[in-house]
């Protein structure tokens, strides 16, 4: 409902597809985080991290080929960098990326799911709220973005709610059966 109403003011096709590429990134990026979690209950988290780089890396050296043709005038892909360059990059790599992640998939063996997924798609919505704070970049934004992402901020944080009552709710029927009258409790 959110989107729908964040996409009413929106009519042009880049537009709708880049969301359309958004959530389908957002259902794929649920869809690991859920089996990340069920794999760091049984497996350690270096292990699954080097094999998800490992796989990363071997998936986008199968991809250059076909972004190189596709995507540049050329044809062919330029990777002419300096020392620094090579510094920043391992830096990256390395820290920002295998370590980060690395723990993200410790914090699995002790978090839900949930939890790992709502931290990570928030992302967005802490950038615009900076971008509009530090830069008062907020021009763009219409209100039917506002009304919807309040919408879909607002069904993330309910979630738990639903689910503590639905887990004490099931408590209390364990506890005194013959008590609780369905939807009168």
């Amino acid at each position: 409902m959110g989107l729908y109403i964040i996409f009413q003011a929106e009519t042009e096709f880049d537009n709708m597809l880049g969301i359309g590429m958004a959530v389908g990134s957002a259902l794929l990026g649920a869809i690991f985080t859920i089996i990340n979690a069920r794999l760091a209950k049984k497996h350690p988290s270096t292990t699954i991290t080097a094999y998800e780089m490992a796989g990363a890396c071997i998936g986008t050296a199968l991809f250059f080929p076909f972004y190189a043709d596709l995507f540049t005038e050329t044809g062919t892909l330029n990777f002419a960098m300096n020392s620094m360059d090579w510094v920043y990059l391992l830096l990256l790599a390395v820290v920002c990326t295998v370590y980060a992640y690395t723990a993200s998939v410790r914090l699995m063996q002790k978090i839900s799911a949930y939890t790992v997924n709502l931290t990570v798609n928030m992302e967005p919505i802490y950038g615009i709220l900076l971008a509009w704070i530090i830069f008062n970049e907020n021009e763009q934004v219409t209100s039917n973005f506002y009304i919807g992402a309040t919408i879909i901020l607002l069904s993330v944080f309910i979630h738990p709610v639903l689910d503590t009552y639905t887990e004490r709710r099931k408590k209390l029927k364990q506890a005194f059966p013959e008590k609780v009258v369905a939807g009168k409790d």
